[in-house]
Protein backbone atom coordinates (compact mmCIF):
# COMPACT_ATOMS: atom_id res chain seq x y z
CA UNK A 1 0.00 0.00 0.00
CA UNK A 2 1.25 3.26 -0.65
CA UNK A 3 1.14 6.06 -3.00
CA UNK A 4 3.53 7.17 -5.70
CA UNK A 5 6.34 10.25 -5.03
CA UNK A 6 4.90 13.45 -5.54
CA UNK A 7 6.40 14.74 -8.48
CA UNK A 8 8.60 17.95 -6.63
CA UNK A 9 7.84 19.62 -9.86
CA UNK A 10 4.22 19.87 -9.01
CA UNK A 11 4.38 20.97 -5.79
CA UNK A 12 5.67 23.67 -2.75
CA UNK A 13 5.61 23.41 0.55
CA UNK A 14 8.02 25.96 2.48
CA UNK A 15 8.80 28.28 5.29
CA UNK A 16 8.85 31.96 4.75
CA UNK A 17 10.18 34.50 7.34
CA UNK A 18 8.22 36.95 8.66
CA UNK A 19 8.84 39.58 6.11
CA UNK A 20 7.43 42.55 4.34
CA UNK A 21 8.36 40.73 1.12
CA UNK A 22 7.07 37.37 2.22
CA UNK A 23 3.29 37.94 -0.08
CA UNK A 24 5.85 38.72 -3.27
CA UNK A 25 7.50 35.46 -2.79
CA UNK A 26 4.66 33.65 -2.33
CA UNK A 27 3.46 34.43 -5.62
CA UNK A 28 6.64 33.76 -7.56
CA UNK A 29 6.58 30.18 -5.92
CA UNK A 30 2.84 29.49 -6.97
CA UNK A 31 3.43 31.55 -10.18
CA UNK A 32 6.29 28.86 -10.94
CA UNK A 33 4.41 26.12 -10.22
CA UNK A 34 1.71 26.67 -12.01
CA UNK A 35 3.32 27.81 -14.89
CA UNK A 36 1.83 25.49 -17.36
CA UNK A 37 -1.67 26.31 -15.92
CA UNK A 38 -4.06 28.90 -17.66
CA UNK A 39 -3.02 32.64 -17.14
CA UNK A 40 -6.14 33.54 -15.56
CA UNK A 41 -5.86 30.14 -12.95
CA UNK A 42 -2.31 31.13 -12.24
CA UNK A 43 -2.85 34.90 -11.62
CA UNK A 44 -6.23 33.86 -9.36
CA UNK A 45 -4.01 31.53 -7.29
CA UNK A 46 -1.14 33.74 -7.24
CA UNK A 47 -3.70 37.02 -5.66
CA UNK A 48 -4.87 34.73 -2.72
CA UNK A 49 -1.55 33.34 -1.84
CA UNK A 50 0.00 36.96 -1.51
CA UNK A 51 -3.66 37.90 0.50
CA UNK A 52 -3.20 34.77 2.15
CA UNK A 53 0.41 35.50 3.32
CA UNK A 54 -0.80 39.04 3.86
CA UNK A 55 -3.30 38.13 6.37
CA UNK A 56 -0.92 36.24 8.16
CA UNK A 57 1.13 38.82 8.46
CA UNK A 58 -1.71 41.84 9.67
CA UNK A 59 -3.19 39.50 11.72
CA UNK A 60 -1.12 36.99 13.51
CA UNK A 61 1.27 39.08 15.92
CA UNK A 62 4.23 36.90 14.37
CA UNK A 63 7.96 37.60 15.69
CA UNK A 64 10.55 37.50 13.64
CA UNK A 65 11.34 33.99 15.21
CA UNK A 66 8.13 32.86 13.75
CA UNK A 67 7.37 31.56 10.05
CA UNK A 68 4.54 31.30 7.66
CA UNK A 69 4.05 27.93 5.82
CA UNK A 70 3.29 27.56 2.09
CA UNK A 71 2.02 24.37 0.67
CA UNK A 72 0.81 23.91 -3.00
CA UNK A 73 0.09 20.92 -4.99
CA UNK A 74 -1.43 20.71 -8.52
CA UNK A 75 -3.48 17.40 -8.53
CA UNK A 76 -5.23 15.47 -11.48
CA UNK A 77 -7.99 17.85 -10.97
CA UNK A 78 -7.46 20.72 -8.41
CA UNK A 79 -4.95 22.79 -7.12
CA UNK A 80 -5.04 22.91 -3.14
CA UNK A 81 -3.15 25.44 -1.20
CA UNK A 82 -2.68 25.74 2.13
CA UNK A 83 -1.15 28.78 4.66
CA UNK A 84 -0.73 28.45 8.14
CA UNK A 85 1.12 30.47 10.61
CA UNK A 86 1.67 30.07 14.88
CA UNK A 87 -0.57 32.79 15.39
CA UNK A 88 -4.01 32.92 16.90
CA UNK A 89 -4.75 36.36 16.65
CA UNK A 90 -7.54 36.02 13.45
CA UNK A 91 -10.85 35.80 13.96
CA UNK A 92 -12.95 34.71 10.84
CA UNK A 93 -16.11 36.92 10.86
CA UNK A 94 -19.31 35.48 12.38
CA UNK A 95 -20.76 33.03 10.37
CA UNK A 96 -18.16 32.78 7.87
CA UNK A 97 -19.98 36.34 6.32
CA UNK A 98 -16.66 37.14 4.14
CA UNK A 99 -17.26 40.58 3.93
CA UNK A 100 -18.53 43.04 0.60
CA UNK A 101 -17.14 43.60 -2.54
CA UNK A 102 -16.03 47.12 -0.89
CA UNK A 103 -13.68 45.30 1.71
CA UNK A 104 -11.71 43.15 -0.90
CA UNK A 105 -10.78 41.03 2.23
CA UNK A 106 -8.99 37.68 1.54
CA UNK A 107 -11.64 35.84 2.73
CA UNK A 108 -14.36 38.27 0.33
CA UNK A 109 -11.65 36.99 -2.49
CA UNK A 110 -11.68 33.77 -1.55
CA UNK A 111 -15.36 33.20 -1.70
CA UNK A 112 -15.21 34.74 -5.48
CA UNK A 113 -12.25 32.86 -6.50
CA UNK A 114 -11.80 29.35 -4.73
CA UNK A 115 -13.99 26.12 -5.24
CA UNK A 116 -13.65 25.29 -1.72
CA UNK A 117 -12.06 26.91 1.49
CA UNK A 118 -11.97 26.95 4.82
CA UNK A 119 -9.61 27.48 8.01
CA UNK A 120 -8.39 24.53 10.39
CA UNK A 121 -7.22 26.36 14.04
CA UNK A 122 -5.10 23.66 16.23
CA UNK A 123 -1.61 24.59 17.50
CA UNK A 124 -1.95 26.89 14.57
CA UNK A 125 -3.91 28.51 12.34
CA UNK A 126 -4.21 27.37 8.81
CA UNK A 127 -6.41 28.45 6.07
CA UNK A 128 -6.80 26.26 2.92
CA UNK A 129 -8.33 26.61 -0.68
CA UNK A 130 -8.53 24.43 -3.51
CA UNK A 131 -9.54 25.55 -7.38
CA UNK A 132 -10.80 22.90 -9.65
CA UNK A 133 -8.80 22.73 -13.12
CA UNK A 134 -10.88 22.84 -15.83
CA UNK A 135 -12.16 19.92 -17.44
CA UNK A 136 -10.76 17.36 -14.72
CA UNK A 137 -11.55 13.69 -14.26
CA UNK A 138 -14.18 13.56 -11.41
CA UNK A 139 -12.33 10.64 -9.67
CA UNK A 140 -8.95 11.02 -7.78
CA UNK A 141 -6.49 7.53 -7.83
CA UNK A 142 -7.10 7.64 -3.75
CA UNK A 143 -10.61 7.42 -4.21
CA UNK A 144 -10.89 4.76 -6.53
CA UNK A 145 -8.70 2.62 -3.94
CA UNK A 146 -11.35 2.84 -1.63
CA UNK A 147 -14.66 2.22 -4.19
CA UNK A 148 -15.18 -1.09 -2.15
CA UNK A 149 -15.87 0.66 1.01
CA UNK A 150 -19.08 1.38 2.59
CA UNK A 151 -20.94 4.54 1.57
CA UNK A 152 -20.22 6.12 5.12
CA UNK A 153 -16.28 5.06 5.15
CA UNK A 154 -16.37 6.78 1.51
CA UNK A 155 -18.22 9.91 2.58
CA UNK A 156 -15.66 10.07 5.77
CA UNK A 157 -12.69 9.74 3.21
CA UNK A 158 -14.20 12.58 1.33
CA UNK A 159 -14.54 14.90 4.50
CA UNK A 160 -11.19 14.57 6.04
CA UNK A 161 -9.82 15.05 2.38
CA UNK A 162 -11.45 18.75 2.09
CA UNK A 163 -9.68 19.44 5.17
CA UNK A 164 -5.94 18.11 4.65
CA UNK A 165 -5.73 17.69 0.72
CA UNK A 166 -5.37 14.51 -0.84
CA UNK A 167 -4.15 11.67 1.63
CA UNK A 168 -0.19 10.51 1.56
CA UNK A 169 -0.30 7.08 1.16
CA UNK A 170 -3.89 5.30 0.12
CA UNK A 171 -4.65 1.28 -1.08
CA UNK A 172 -7.94 -0.95 -0.29
CA UNK A 173 -6.81 -1.09 2.89
CA UNK A 174 -6.86 2.35 4.07
CA UNK A 175 -5.69 5.49 4.05
CA UNK A 176 -3.21 7.58 6.25
CA UNK A 177 -2.71 11.67 6.17
CA UNK A 178 0.91 12.86 7.59
CA UNK A 179 2.40 16.64 7.69
CA UNK A 180 5.50 15.10 10.58
CA UNK A 181 6.65 11.88 11.47
CA UNK A 182 4.50 12.23 14.51
CA UNK A 183 1.65 13.83 13.37
CA UNK A 184 -0.58 11.03 11.46
CA UNK A 185 -3.84 9.87 10.69
CA UNK A 186 -5.42 6.63 9.39
CA UNK A 187 -8.51 5.36 8.61
CA UNK A 188 -8.91 2.05 7.49
CA UNK A 189 -11.92 -0.43 6.74
CA UNK A 190 -12.84 -2.07 9.58
CA UNK A 191 -13.81 -6.23 9.71
CA UNK A 192 -17.33 -7.21 10.67
CA UNK A 193 -17.44 -7.08 14.62
CA UNK A 194 -14.44 -5.15 14.91
CA UNK A 195 -15.12 -2.06 17.53
CA UNK A 196 -14.35 1.26 15.08
CA UNK A 197 -16.27 4.24 14.32
CA UNK A 198 -19.51 4.07 13.00
CA UNK A 199 -20.05 3.96 8.66
CA UNK A 200 -16.97 0.95 8.36
CA UNK A 201 -13.78 3.18 9.67
CA UNK A 202 -11.72 2.37 12.44
CA UNK A 203 -10.54 4.74 15.09
CA UNK A 204 -7.67 7.17 14.06
CA UNK A 205 -4.09 5.35 14.63
CA UNK A 206 -2.97 8.56 16.18
CA UNK A 207 -4.16 12.15 15.67
CA UNK A 208 -1.64 15.37 16.70
CA UNK A 209 -0.43 18.84 15.97
CA UNK A 210 -3.26 19.35 13.53
CA UNK A 211 -1.97 16.09 11.66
Amino acid sequence: MGAPPMDLAKSVDLRLQVRADAPAQGRREVGALAAGLPEDLRENLQLLVSELIANSLRHGQLTDEDWIALRARVGPTSVRVEVSDPGRSFQPPHGRDPGTPASRSGLWMLNQIATRWGMVRDTDTLVWFETDLPDGEPAAPWFEAIRGWGAEARDGALDIAKLYGPPDEFGSEGLTWRRHPAHELTLRQTEPGEQGVQGGVAAPRSVSGGV
